[in-house]
Order: structure tokens, then C-alpha cells, then sequence
């Protein structure tokens, strides 16, 4: 039986996007979400040659990007 008492929890991995699902998500290519991190507008974590993005850094992003137009009244 899991979860007794006395049983230590495993902290939770945090949600990580690869290139490719972020182009997905942005409806974007993956080169414009290369150039993005290469410009250093996105965060990410790299392993080896891959690259993982954040859930928490890419809606960082996203509401960064966020453009807001006031209707006028008229």
C-alpha cells in the first residue's frame, strides 16, 4: 500500500515543453522558437543537445507578449 505513513514523497517534475510542442502551443515554426531562446527572450534548460522549456517560463512569455488593445468609444 502506498502513500503510509512514514513514506517519503517523491517531489513532482515540473512541466517541461520540448521545441517542437512549444511551436505547437505558439503556432509557430520551431526555428522562430529557436530564435527566440537565442535571443534570450525565453528561457530554457538544456540536456546535452536537447532543449526543454518550463510551463512556468513560456506563460512568463506568453503574458510578457500579452498586447492589450483599448476600444475607443464612440
Amino acid at each position: 500500500m502506498s502513500g503510509g505513513a512514514g513514506e517519503a514523497r517523491r517531489p513532482e517534475a515540473p512541466l517541461m515543453y520540448t521545441m517542437k510542442e512549444v511551436a505547437a502551443i505558439l503556432k509557430v515554426s520551431e526555428s522562430t522558437v529557436y530564435g527566440i531562446t537565442k535571443r534570450g527572450e525565453l528561457a530554457y534548460i538544456k540536456f546535452d543537445r536537447n532543449k526543454r522549456i518550463l510551463d512556468s517560463d513560456l506563460r512568463e512569455y506568453m503574458q510578457r507578449n500579452r498586447i492589450c488593445h483599448k476600444r475607443e468609444e464612440g
